[in-house]
């Protein structure tokens, strides 16, 4: 029976651009991890690598490594180990419209890197959020309007967060629904309603815009009155990871005579050299009601 490797970051999974079928004597590769906020004031990094997908062992950590951040070019500064969450951070702003290369060297392994240059939110937008009730069932509703930046290829996403009845935090809410002909089918799920569905986001997809000005309405089910509104403007390499995520996430199946439960083929955009992860950027804007 083959076992395939499966790779995991603190964000989502991430794996590679291609189909990459390991196993599990193969020799683990470096995983490295940033997904970087514009406007945040510091940045953070993991480094891990491949294992098995049986293999019970703790994660490898590398606190030794030496991660560095370059900010247009010049070396920006030296990511530090964090022991609480096994990370390395930088204590410098995100900034929009920055291209940001992130290197990781392990002694022995060899180095690995990733570059993102960092999006910035629309010049224009408003959003806005209503509830209702259908058929006893309580709704958020969002309705958000932007103009597209006519000189710029952006790659946006919607959706929505919420803090539940027995939740202190802000978590993504799963189902969104919508008649928009806008969405990008690749993460479009199961509805029981009328509506398409969206999991976890609602892509739209920057073709044939133009500078427009552009709306979209959806809503979602909510089990308080703490909602907010998100809208997300990725660097194309996010962009690229969440769609190639959700395509395959929901279409992978198990070869022949493998397990049904097992993960397979986590066919997964990767931009690092030197072995597989993501380094990725956003922009967001919130609205909360």
């Amino acid at each position: 029976m083959k076992n395939w490797m499966f790779i995991i970051s603190v964000f989502l999974l991430v794996a590679c651009d291609e189909v990459a079928y390991l196993r599990n004597d193969e020799k683990p590769v470096l995983v490295l991890n940033a997904v970087l906020e514009a406007g945040c004031d510091s940045m953070r990094i993991e480094l891990t690598e491949t294992k098995g997908a049986y293999d019970q062992s703790p994660w490898q950590r590398f606190q030794d490594a030496e991660v560095r951040v370059y900010e247009e070019g010049e070396l920006l500064g030296i990511a530090e180990y964090q022991p609480a969450d096994s990370s390395f951070v930088l204590r410098q702003p995100v900034k929009a419209e920055r291209t940001y290369r992130i290197e990781a060297r392990v002694a022995g392994k060899g180095m690995v890197w990733g570059e993102t240059q960092v999006p910035r939110s629309p010049e224009r937008y408003d959003f806005e959020i209503d509830f209702q009730e259908d058929n006893g069932w309580d709704y958020a509703v969002a309705d958000c309007r932007w103009q597209d930046r006519a000189e710029d290829t952006d790659y946006y996403w919607l959706g929505a967060e919420a803090i539940g009845v027995f939740s202190m935090s802000w978590k993504a809410v799963k189902d969104l629904e919508t008649d928009s002909a806008l969405p990008d089918p690749v993460n479009r799920v199961f509805s029981l309603t009328n509506n398409s569905a969206y999991a976890w986001g609602i892509r739209i997809p920057d073709v044939g815009m133009n500078g427009q000005i552009l709306s979209i309405s959806y809503r979602f089910l909510r089990e308080t009155n703490r909602v907010r509104v998100c809208f997300w403007s990725l660097d194309k390499h996010y962009d690229a990871y969440l769609k190639s995520f959700h395509a395959h996430y929901y279409n992978a199946e198990p070869t022949e005579g493998e397990m049904p439960w097992a993960f397979y083929r986590v066919n997964v955009y990767s931009n690092v050299q030197g072995g597989t992860g993501l380094v990725g950027s956003y922009a967001v804007e919130r609205k909360m009601r």
